[in-house]
């Protein structure tokens, strides 16, 4: 339980940087501005812990979380008329592998790939060598290009 927990805490944390640069990014804000990032997600254990641990979280990072959860249909339902409509109410979809791909051919995700190999964005703690990469490539890669990262595996 305990390695999920941290895995859970790496998994939101690179996706708070890579989004938060991104939100900078498109909205010209100053880097002192408050993030907020936006979670959806089915209502079951993972989003539970994050619940848990975004105090610590905002405490250790800067970035507040806000938790949206849902039963597994309202979930999907909601981002994909979100993605469909270029809304941008969600900044991180937590959800079922077999989602990737449809977000892939669409053009949804964005690709961490680089991001999560470059030194300059490398986050202590995170070593990809750490995840088992045939849960990496049936879960989270799509077309050789990392869209996602597993929250529980």
């Amino acid at each position: 339980m305990k390695n999920n927990r941290k895995g859970l805490i790496t998994g939101i944390i690179v996706l708070s940087i890579i989004f938060a640069g991104i939100i900078l990014m498109n909205q010209g804000k100053k880097e002192s501005a408050k993030i907020t990032l936006q979670i959806i997600g089915e209502d079951y254990s993972p989003m539970w812990g994050l619940k848990e641990i975004r105090d610590q979280f905002e405490e250790e990072t800067g970035v507040a979380l806000e938790v949206h959860t849902f039963d597994n249909v309202t979930v999907r339902k909601k981002y994909i008329n979100m993605f469909q409509a270029g809304g941008s109410e969600y900044d991180v979809v937590m959800t079922q592998a077999f989602d990737v791909g449809l977000m892939s051919v669409n053009d949804w995700p964005v690709d961490l790939t680089e991001t999560v190999a470059a030194p300059e964005t490398r986050i202590e703690g995170l070593d990809m060598k750490d995840l088992a990469p045939r849960i990496l490539d049936l879960s989270c890669r799509y077309d050789g290009k990392l869209l996602a990262m597993p929250c529980s595996a």
